[in-house]
């Protein structure tokens, strides 16, 4: 399984009922489709420059762990959303999970 972040973008007019709503969906959406969420916020900012004649968002990030086709099914389940303004897929890097040995012993050099 691989490690994604989704950040979506959905209409900044919208209350917070809604925006609660509307991440609780992405968040089964993604249980759904085999996936599971490991971590989940939302902020409100403004944007760089208007999108669909909007100054501000709310932005959803979520960090989750599925199967590699869960992106492009996701993303064709959520493309004709009417809230969501902007919606961004990455696959986060695999951490090493092997570290070097520090306790061996260095190697003798000979002097002669």
């Amino acid at each position: 399984m691989n490690q994604y972040e989704l950040a979506a973008i959905i209409d900044g007019n919208l209350n917070e009922e809604s925006v609660i709503r509307i991440r609780q969906e992405l968040e089964q959406l993604l249980k759904n489709h085999g996936g599971s969420v490991l971590d989940a916020r939302t902020e409100r900012r403004a944007f760089a420059y208007p999108i669909r004649k909007q100054r501000e968002g709310t932005y959803i990030f979520i960090n989750f762990q599925s199967p590699p086709t869960t992106p492009e099914n996701l993303r064709r389940d959520l493309l004709h959303r009417e809230e969501l303004l902007r919606l961004a897929i990455f696959r986060l890097p695999q951490r090493k999970t092997t570290e070097p040995a520090h306790n061996e012993a260095p190697t003798p050099t000979s002097t002669v």
